[in-house]
């Protein structure tokens, strides 16, 4: 399926965004939770996205959403400003039966153009290690491991 991506300046209507940000957090918390003996409480989670927000808009943040030739968002991505120079890419999440289509990988190319175009010279992410098919995407372009960077959401290796 053909998906058209869309860089959104802002939000008139987050019902779209939170749908699938809530999609994203009910599969990462539990198995960030079990990975790391937390109990990270899956609303309070969706609050804090929610309220996080702002930060992922123009003219220092980016929202990019995949739509589907009928208007279906199904995947999104985002980054927030964490220096003046660096972003931060959050929270890339793909619905099931779009993921193996090449979305991911369109997102993330359109989240480091869109960081290019605004004067960014770093892009920083920070993915939990059962991620792995995240971890082979991000390697692919070109990204590397490092330590935790001081504005990194886990501040330990996960």
């Amino acid at each position: 399926m053909v998906h058209r991506i869309e860089v959104i300046q802002r939000f008139d209507d987050t019902v779209e965004i939170e749908a699938l940000l809530r999609e994203y957090l009910a599969w990462a918390v539990p198995l960030f939770n079990a990975q790391n003996e937390l109990s990270v409480d899956l609303e309070a989670a969706i609050s804090n996205a929610m309220v996080d927000l702002p930060e992922c808009l123009p003219p220092e943040g980016c929202t990019v959403i995949a739509r589907s030739p009928n208007g279906v968002a199904n995947a999104a991505g985002f980054f927030r400003r964490i220096r003046p120079d660096a972003v931060e890419i959050k929270r890339l999440y793909l619905r099931p039966e779009v993921r193996g289509e090449g979305l991911g990988r369109k997102l993330v190319q359109q989240l480091i153009e869109e960081a290019r175009q605004r004067g960014y010279s770093e892009i920083y992410l920070d993915t939990a290690a059962f991620m792995s098919s995240a971890h082979r995407l991000y390697r692919s372009l070109g990204s590397e491991d490092i330590e935790a960077y001081p504005e990194a959401e886990h501040q330990r290796e996960v």
